[in-house]
């Protein structure tokens, strides 16, 4: 029994670890897009100063709320299905369409049916999320 212990205890450093090290690899897109909206929103900051202080800010709020998200959260299944709700039906729906129906500029048919699929990738998700949050 205590054999069986101690690899559970040696795993759950490792998938500690691995937690630790992947966060900054996920953050840092998260915290470039943010920091491209923010900018998009208030202009290009004056001075190094005011960049290196909205840098500090919007990394704070990553991690804040993603602290707050893992207190909140007791299912994992539930965030991956979440993840997947959204996350493959923009790739598979939503991103083809708007890129098809956004460069092709002469009327077709494939631009119509382009334009439906992304209309319809904007309607999966919200019965998507609509049905995980209720049936779960």
């Amino acid at each position: 029994m205590f054999l069986f212990e101690e690899h559970c205890l040696f795993r759950r450093v490792f998938v500690a670890i691995l937690v630790v090290c992947s966060f900054p690899l996920q953050c840092f897109p998260c915290r470039h897009s943010t920091e491209q909206i923010v900018t998009s929103i208030l202009g290009a900051p004056e001075s190094d100063m005011i960049k290196q202080r909205r840098w500090w800010i919007i990394t704070a709020c990553i991690c804040i709320l993603a602290w707050f998200i893992s207190m909140v959260v007791t299912s994992l299944g539930l965030v991956l299905s979440v993840v997947g709700a959204t996350g493959s039906t923009t790739i598979s729906y939503i991103l083809p369409g708007f890129v098809y129906y956004s460069l092709q500029r002469e009327w077709s048919i494939l631009r119509v049916l382009a334009f439906a699929q992304f209309v319809l990738g904007c309607i999966i998700i919200p019965s998507a999320l609509t049905f995980i949050f209720l049936y779960q």
